[in-house]
């Protein structure tokens, strides 16, 4: 029996903007899902990744990143499948979600290319820029449901870095969507 993969993602959420002045209080009142601002939802069904919606390849764990060290995450070989146990080879990621277990102030990651200690990375997301990288202090969500983001070319630009800077360990947690084609 084959495996299969299906996921769906929601962003709602709502806001309101006010200024408490001498006489009244206006406000401005913001629904994601209405007010023109559409619910994001994004859905994967099983498929090899090549085209919209299409995911057949996951990756998720929760890790310790000690201080002053990085994660090089080798989307081409060494990251296993929780069902097969088999090695995993993404083609095209689609979705990255960090969560940090403990946010705090002082306590962040860096994420892409550009971190301290990045070995073979990948610049996905990143705008072909190798020296970029995004900080997290809490969670990060990032998605490319349509194309994915490429290119994963095994043994040189096929790592995923998230570098610790900070004076103590970080306990995340980590997905990663994408395809095999």
């Amino acid at each position: 029996m084959a495996t299969s993969l299906e996921a769906t993602f929601n962003v709602t959420g709502r806001g309101t903007y006010t200024n408490a002045l001498d006489m009244s209080i206006p406000s401005d009142p913001l629904n994601i899902g209405t007010n023109g601002f559409d619910a994001i939802q994004e859905v994967f069904q099983n498929g090899t990744g090549a085209t919209a919606g299409n995911a057949d390849l996951w990756f998720h764990d929760k890790r310790t990143l000690a201080t002053v060290s990085t994660d090089n995450l080798d989307l081409a070989g060494s990251l296993t499948n929780p069902i097969t146990g088999a090695a995993i080879t993404f083609n095209r990621i689609k979705l990255i979600l960090i969560d940090l277990d403990a946010p705090a102030t002082g306590v962040f990651l860096r994420v892409g290319p550009g971190v301290t200690g990045a070995s073979n990375p990948w610049i996905g997301p990143w705008a072909q820029v190798a020296s970029n990288y995004i900080t997290v202090y809490d969670s990060l969500l990032m998605v490319n449901r349509t194309d994915g983001w490429g290119t994963i070319t095994a043994g040189s630009a096929d790592a995923l870095s998230i570098y610790n800077s900070t004076g103590s360990s970080i306990v995340y947690r980590l997905l990663i969507l994408g395809g095999s084609a």
